[in-house]
Formats: structure tokens, C-alpha cells, sequence
């Protein structure tokens, strides 16, 4: 969907409701979320909401996402603090995937430093197929979604787990810098 709309020419997108952490509707939650990190991956400015009571224990899991317009936090006022700093030290490809012969490399740069992770294994990338769109954690082999976690690879809401990485769709700088 993402990408059919920036084949339209469309290079922003406003997301009416916010996204509820808490919301017992997990399953549309994710989808959000991955719609968010798809646009995200596109270039797109995203205009959305998000909203926490419990579910949300570290920010920077999703700090690689396009900023959130506004952060509703239950019971306190941590809000408005959390979507500044977000806002503060967002860029893009901060935690990005690229596909190669044989390989998937991660770069994570959302905590601090640049990490980086190759996956060459068939049933991992199994697993991230599985995950991109967003499964039930039961439906993934717990040591591959063990080690996905350890790497914060991948997000959980409820038992729908989720693949964080945005796909790199272009270098964000030229070739020649790199």
C-alpha cells in the first residue's frame, strides 16, 4: 500500500486515530504499526498519534519510525517530553534492513552506535517474512523470535510480534561518501 501510494505521488500520509499500545484490538495496532514502518522506509511524513499506558517500556524500539505528531502517556504528562526527544533525534534509516545474494544486513543506529547485523540462515528469513506483516508469536520458532528479540528486531503487541526494521530503499547519501 505504501508503495502504491508514493507511485501516485503521494509523500504524505495522516493517520486519523491514534494507535492504541494498550488497545485490545492487537492485530490492528500492528498492522499500524507496519503500515507506519512502511511509509517510514518510503520517505514519507507521517502525520499519526500513538498512545501508551503500559505498552510502551523503551521508546527507541520504535524511535527509527517517523515521529508521532503527539504521545498520550495514562496517567502522566511524559507525553509530550517523549515526542520531542523522539522528534529530536529521529532520521532517516535509523534502523534499516537491505537485502543482498544470500543475505539480509541490518543497521541499527537507534540506540547509540551503529550495529550491525547479517542474517544469511533460511529459516530466519523464514521467519521475517512471516513477521514483516506481523504473526503470533506462537507461530514463529522461539529461538530465531529469542534472538530477534535480544537483537530489538522485532516488536510485540499482545501476542503479535512484528518486524521493526524499515526496508532501505535508497542510501539516504551518495555513494561516494560512503
Amino acid at each position: 500500500q505504501a508503495a502504491d501510494l508514493y507511485a501516485r505521488g503521494a509523500r504524505c500520509v495522516t493517520w486519523d486515530s491514534p494507535v492504541d499500545l494498550d488497545s485490545p484490538d492487537t492485530a490492528r495496532t500492528v498492522r499500524a504499526l507496519c503500515f507506519i514502518r512502511d511509509l517510514t522506509s518510503w520517505g514519507f511524513v507521517v502525520g499519526w498519534q500513538l498512545k501508551t499506558g503500559t505498552g510502551l517500556t523503551d521508546w527507541r524500539a520504535l524511535g527509527h519510525l517517523y515521529p508521532p505528531a503527539h504521545v498520550t502517556c495514562a496517567g502522566s504528562a511524559y507525553g509530550e517530553e517523549l515526542r520531542t526527544e523522539w522528534a529530536q533525534r529521529y532520521h532517516m534509516s535509523k534502523c534499516v534492513s537491505r537485502r543482498g545474494p544470500g543475505l539480509l544486513q541490518i543497521r541499527d543506529r537507534r540506540w547509540d552506535g551503529l550495529r550491525r547485523i547479517t542474517i544469511t540462515r533460511p529459516a530466519y528469513f523464514a521467519a521475517i517474512a512471516a513477521l514483516e506483516p506481523g504473526a503470533l508469536t506462537t507461530a514463529i520458532p522461539s529461538r530465531i523470535l529469542g534472538y530477534f528479540a535480544a537483537e530489538h528486531l522485532v516488536g510485540q503487541v499482545g501476542d503479535i510480534s512484528w518486524w521493526l526494521p524499515c526496508q532501505l530503499r535508497r542510501w539516504p547519501i551518495s555513494p561516494a561518501l560512503i
